[in-house]
């Protein structure tokens, strides 16, 4: 594809985006006072002729014909990155555009030079990237970044995103720099671009036309615990399970009979942090591990499977699992307005399935009982760093894992859902100790 066809590909992307949002009552302003044009011209008067712009945007005080405020969006899809001499002529143009309050926007699929940055900031332009060319966490089938919610980031992380020439592991697939201000929020790079550097009375002026009840749409939406289990539970029901290691293999063969579900394993490779992957068209979950039957490739299979059969295909093409993925286990490790609910679903599910509650209860009474554990006022299991504590920890969370040939932090989340155990530990430490209870578990049950 030559550079003029590659430009109108990524222009197109720009505009049908701000058409949505601005159609669907997202955008920074409200859309009846928002009018959008692509390919308009502006008189320059240094030129004495009119200066075309790849998107612009106009928005009008209710009541008046002209424009109160213009945006102006150049689009730039490269194979190298965006130099500063590109920022610097796209500011001179905005300068020459006679009578507008005009804001500037330089979008790219490719990185920016550090320079352009530094040069955007200097002007107050706002500069945003879409990271199409990396390995993205999520490749989502609608944008959470321009989903008219603000999505909290680190600007370190983002500054990279926005600089780095392949961009691997991001969670969001656009990144925004405005006014030193990072975001992976379009409507906070909007909010932040529209309203800083006005005084009074123009700031009053733009504030009225500013959308404060725009709909907001939520990427994943709020699932109860009470839901996930019972669509765990209604997978167990469906192979027949009574108890022990549940068979996953054999809800595999049923999703594969259901909706063409394969499954595939591959050796995991050094330096290679991803667990497993899901994609929906065709539908196939990837595990990379050597030794399918452990308790960790168990979770993440039934993982993937939480991904699949809590519907977030609606969501999303495709994800990858990483390591720190498997440890979302409680509400507040993750943003309910964040794409991390899924991960959480995800596990949650995995948890309600390799641990089903009947099953699991009975099993944690009896040996509750055998080790003459009751509440005492701190829970059924409490754990801190005393050896009795940690010894009846030890005890209760090695057999439930090897009765139901999953992990000890499976275990542990499973029991934390159900309100059994109260850990007291600091997690540093719990981590520490984690490796080290792992690895001697495992060295028992070979003997």
């Amino acid at each position: 594809m030559n550079t003029t066809l590659k430009g109108d590909a990524f222009e197109d992307v720009i505009y049908h985006l701000l058409e949505r949002e601005i159609g669907e009552d997202r955008f920074w302003a409200r859309k009846e006072c928002c009018k959008l044009f692509r390919k308009k011209g502006y008189y320059s008067k240094d030129r004495k002729t009119d200066i075309i712009f790849d998107i612009s945007i106009e928005v009008t005080l209710p009541g008046e014909d002209e424009y109160s405020l213009l945006i102006l969006v150049e689009c730039k899809d490269y194979s190298t990155r965006v130099p500063v001499n590109d920022v610097e002529e796209f500011w001179a143009k905005i300068t020459q555009v006679t009578g507008a309050n005009a804001k500037g926007v330089l979008a790219s699929r490719g990185a920016f030079q550090d320079g352009a940055l530094r040069f955007a900031e200097s002007k107050g332009f706002a500069i945003l990237r879409q990271a199409c060319n990396g390995e993205l966490k999520w490749v989502l089938k609608r944008s959470a970044s321009w989903s008219g919610s603000h999505i909290r980031g680190d600007a370190r992380e983002i500054r990279q995103a926005l600089t780095a020439d392949v961009v691997v592991g991001a969670y969001h697939d656009w990144s925004f720099f405005v006014k030193g201000s990072y975001t992976y929020s379009a409507a906070a790079m909007f909010d932040r671009l529209c309203l800083q550097g006005n005084q009074p009375p123009r700031a009053e002026l733009l504030a009225s036309v500013r959308n404060s009840q725009r709909q907001i749409h939520r990427a994943v939406p709020f699932v109860e615990q009470e839901h996930i289990e019972s669509v765990a539970n209604a997978c167990l029901e469906k192979i027949g399970y009574f108890d022990g290691p549940v068979d996953l293999f054999e809800i595999c063969r049923w999703q594969r009979d259901e909706c063409g579900l394969s499954v595939k394993y591959e050796p995991s490779r050094p330096g290679n942090p991803v667990l497993g992957t899901m994609s929906g068209a065709p539908i196939e979950i990837c595990l990379y591990s050597n030794s399918p039957e452990s308790g960790r490739s168990r979770f993440t299979l039934a993982h993937e499977l939480g991904h699949l059969l809590m519907r977030h295909n609606l969501y999303m093409s495709s994800e990858r699992t990483y390591e720190s993925d498997l440890q979302s286990d409680s509400y507040a490790v993750i943003e309910f307005g964040d794409l991390r609910r899924m991960e959480w679903q995800a596990n949650a599910f995995a948890s309600c399935l390799l641990l089903p509650i009947d099953s699991f209860v009975r099993r944690f009474y009896a040996i509750a009982q055998a080790r003459d554990l009751y509440d005492r006022g701190f829970g059924m299991l409490y754990v801190d760093h005393q050896p009795v504590n940690m010894s009846n920890f030890l005890a209760v969370t090695s057999y439930l894992s090897e009765a139901f040939n999953v992990s000890r932090e499976a275990t542990i989340i499973r029991l934390k859902q159900l309100g059994y155990l109260n850990d007291a530990r600091a997690r540093t430490g719990f981590q520490r100790l984690g490796a080290v209870l792992d690895t001697v578990a495992e060295g028992s049950r070979s003997h």
